[in-house]
């Protein structure tokens, strides 16, 4: 069941077509005011996990957490994957990082709707291969920013990440809990040089997203 779901989500990202133009992802200010998930994240959710969320609903969180987590968890593995094969022509600047965090965030906006189970949300989330998607996107916006980047507002209603509020600094060693468990965005991405190559400022500089 895991390997389908992993060749449906490959499926449906390459239909829903992530964008990997040169300049796709070199946005500025004004691209970024009314920040919104594109058309492609929501093919996405659309595809891969609407049909899963309509098929567990009548059954019991547990059973539900185990119908949605395998769906869920290979479409983060090939959104992950995909971005980061997008090197060389896929290049992120800050705005562009904050319009790909509005993107993969749309996950999290569409559980909590979708399930109306906070709970069940935060387990869904806490998934190793979507915590590991949600901090790739967070190292890209750790680059330098450029000024006035800070005035910049996400509009999604909970843009957070396993280290806490995605709109903080440079992180502390502080983590979140989901589920009892202290979870640390530096626990799980273990490619993260690869997700610097994409950033169009500070490549070859790590700055430590949870400590």
């Amino acid at each position: 069941f895991a390997e389908q779901c992993r060749a449906k989500a490959r499926r449906q990202l390459a239909e829903a077509g992530l964008p990997r133009g040169r300049h796709d992802w070199k946005l500025a200010p004004a691209d970024v005011e009314q920040l919104r998930p594109r058309p492609y994240a929501q093919a996405l959710v659309a595809a891969c996990l609407e049909p899963a969320v309509k098929a567990v609903a009548p059954l019991s969180r547990q059973a539900r957490l185990e119908g949605l987590g395998p769906p869920l968890a290979a479409l983060a593995e090939a959104w992950s994957s995909a971005i980061v094969a997008g090197r060389p022509r896929l290049r992120v600047n800050f705005y562009g990082a904050k319009q790909m965090e509005a993107d993969v965030e749309y996950l999290l906006d569409y559980l909590d709707s979708a399930c109306g189970d906070r709970d069940l949300t935060d387990s869904l989330m806490a998934l190793q291969p979507v915590r590991c998607l949600r901090a790739g996107v967070r190292l890209l916006k750790r680059q330098p920013a450029p000024a006035g980047a800070a005035a910049v507002r996400p509009s999604a209603r909970r843009l957070v990440t396993c280290g806490g509020s995605s709109d903080a600094g440079v992180e502390s060693n502080s983590a979140r809990s989901i589920g009892g468990r202290r979870l640390r965005d530096a626990d799980c991405l273990i490619n993260k040089q690869q997700w610097l190559a994409l950033r169009t400022e500070g490549q070859r500089k790590f700055i430590a997203i949870c400590g």
